[in-house]
């Protein structure tokens, strides 16, 4: 997030509202895979219309960074693991959890057998190895490489640094193909956040064969990339929309209910929720002004769709910012539940932290917020 502001101290929970027609059902594998509940009963056309505030800019896991885009990876793409619905790791191109050094830092992964990309090409530990070497390279120039940093990779910061006399190095980078199919991973620490991160799409494999035929041209078009995800690209209208089908090839298909998923452009909301009282669509989300004319309708679902902070930063090279007891002072100051419930009342929750309630999860499972209710003592 970028911050415009020299100013620190709030954090809030956005709540976004939202209509949605409960036609398929979802559970704890991939997206679109269903739940254990034997029970349910699935709709006979398993088909999903959505809609998308803007387009998908680019499929290049190597300069993909808008959220349209990186969701849009998400069901094309897979990397060595994926996030359930309830937020737990699980494998995905990797055949189980990795086996980890007693020190925490040497991660060993075993890839599927049965993994490919669509055009018939494996998935191979190679693709890894091309994908984060790219991520790192200076010609590259990817938005997201500093994430490979962040997960403390071997050597990640020091290739990106032009001061370090491993600049540009990435054969130098601690990932390294054993065999075809089992991929290394060194750390330079313990990171208890690495696999989590292995679902974001910076981290997905890559297959080179396809870049090199395509170069820059890579990602822009349906015909211009492979995947090995859940869905394939069948549509791509630039600036109107685009569909996925279920991928035949992944090797969790037999849980993958939906076929067909479609998405319009649509950036203006009244435009969107005609389109949803008129079954155009089966899901949009709305503000806080409309929500009066869907509060009696079963089809009205509010929760949290999405955690955001709002924050000021301090400018601590201020002379009176410099003192802690005044940056107290301001940080309870602020009257977090006037702010939200009387000023902004979209939803918005008072909160005295950073990280969000049911965002950060610890080794014990439980909510991060749980066992560090606050920062400071005071009340805001």
């Amino acid at each position: 997030m970028r911050h415009q502001s020299k100013w620190l101290i709030f954090t809030s929970i956005i709540i976004v509202f939202s209509l949605i027609l409960s036609a398929c059902n979802t559970g704890s594998g991939p997206k679109g895979t269903s739940s254990s509940n034997s029970n349910s009963k699935l709709s006979d056309k398993q088909e999903l219309k959505m809609v998308s505030t803007g387009d998908i800019s680019t499929l290049s896991t190597f300069h993909a960074t808008d959220g349209v885009s990186l969701r849009a990876l998400e069901e094309v793409q897979s990397g060595l693991m994926r996030l359930d619905v309830n937020g737990k790791v699980i494998p995905d191109m990797a055949a189980d959890m990795p086996k980890v050094s007693n020190d925490q830092t040497v991660y060993t992964f075993k890839i599927r057998p049965d993994a490919k990309w669509s055009n018939g090409d494996p998935v191979t530990a190679d693709d890894f190895v091309y994908a984060w070497r790219t991520m790192v390279e200076k010609d590259t120039a990817s938005e997201y490489a500093f994430i490979l940093g962040s997960a403390a990779i071997k050597n990640a910061q020091a290739i990106m640094d032009p001061k370090s006399p491993l600049f540009n190095k990435v054969d130098q980078l601690g990932v390294k193909a054993i065999d075809q199919k089992t991929l290394q991973v060194t750390l330079v620490r313990p990171t208890p956040f690495f696999l989590s991160l292995l679902s974001f799409p910076a981290f997905f494999p890559v297959d080179k064969k396809v870049v090199d035929k395509f170069g820059d041209a890579y990602g822009t078009e349906i015909d211009k990339m492979v995947y090995n995800g859940p869905f394939i690209l069948t549509e791509w209208n630039h600036g109107v929309g685009w569909s996925f089908k279920k991928n035949p090839d992944y090797w969790d298909k037999k849980n993958i209910h939906l076929t067909k998923v479609t998405y319009k452009v649509i950036k203006d909301e009244t435009t969107a929720t005609k389109l949803y009282d008129t079954n155009k669509i089966d899901y949009t989300t709305i503000s806080q002004d409309l929500i009066g004319l869907y509060d009696n309708k079963p089809d009205l679902h509010k929760g949290v769709l999405g955690k955001g902070s709002i924050f000021l930063r301090l400018n601590e090279k201020t002379s009176a910012l410099k003192n802690e007891n005044i940056r107290d002072a301001i940080y309870n100051a602020i009257d977090r539940k006037q702010l939200t419930d009387l000023l902004l009342k979209d939803g918005s929750a008072p909160a005295y932290y950073f990280v969000a309630k049911e965002n950060m999860y610890g080794p014990d499972g439980k909510d991060f917020r749980a066992k560090y209710p606050e920062i400071n003592k005071g009340k805001g």
